[in-house]
């Protein structure tokens, strides 16, 4: 409880900056690709995760646009730290808040860096219920590496369920690919555009 006291510091969840032009309801997905070169160099010279890397970018364009000096979003895991978990079937993915406080003259490097520091301590700590932190999420970070939509186990096969509504006002998904990787956002579509993913896609 004392770590998360003193991360959290009293912050809310930082909500991405609403659409003046959003008018109907549902959910929206923007999906993209891009390449994962320049990427995989920096997390190498750094040794940062390429997970952690893309957290730091998306945080620090969330500084940007909102002009706030301490963002807060959340993560989910897979939630298997334990190793008794870690073979076993079901549902164990926890939620973690991240946050990221700018500081004057820091580089991106140590900005991942410290992200990462950050990651792996609040993971170690993955057991603590979040429900008992009061956070509302309005943005999600996903990042996919290994994870499959279609898993066959003997003769069954396991197929992810579609959403029709937004779980979090914005999930950002990033998924590894052969060459590159996939970005997908699922936003509410009562509160942004195609168009506001297309430019934060771009940033």
């Amino acid at each position: 409880e004392t770590y998360f006291t003193n991360l959290l510091q009293g912050q809310a969840s930082t909500p991405y900056p609403q659409s003046i032009h959003a008018n109907r309801s549902g959910l929206g997905i923007h999906e993209t690709t891009f390449s994962s070169g320049p990427t995989i160099k920096f997390c190498r010279q750094h040794q940062v995760t390429e997970s952690n890397f893309f957290l730091t970018a998306f945080m620090q364009i969330l500084h940007r646009i909102t002009r706030e000096e301490t963002v807060l979003i959340t993560t989910a895991t897979h939630g298997r730290s334990q190793v008794d978990q870690s073979d076993a079937m079901g549902m164990f993915v926890r939620t973690l808040p991240m946050v990221s406080r700018q500081q004057a003259d820091q580089h991106f490097s140590e900005a991942v860096q410290a992200m990462q520091g950050q990651m792996l301590a609040t993971m170690a700590r993955e057991q603590y219920p979040f429900t008992a932190l009061g956070i509302h999420p309005q943005v999600m970070y996903v990042y996919q590496g290994g994870v499959f939509d279609h898993i066959r186990m003997n003769h069954a096969t396991v197929t992810a369920l579609a959403n029709d509504t937004a779980i979090v006002p914005l999930t950002i998904h990033v998924s590894p690919q052969a060459e590159g990787y996939a970005l997908r956002m699922e936003y509410d579509a009562a509160l942004y555009t195609e168009a506001d993913m297309v430019q934060l896609s771009a940033m």
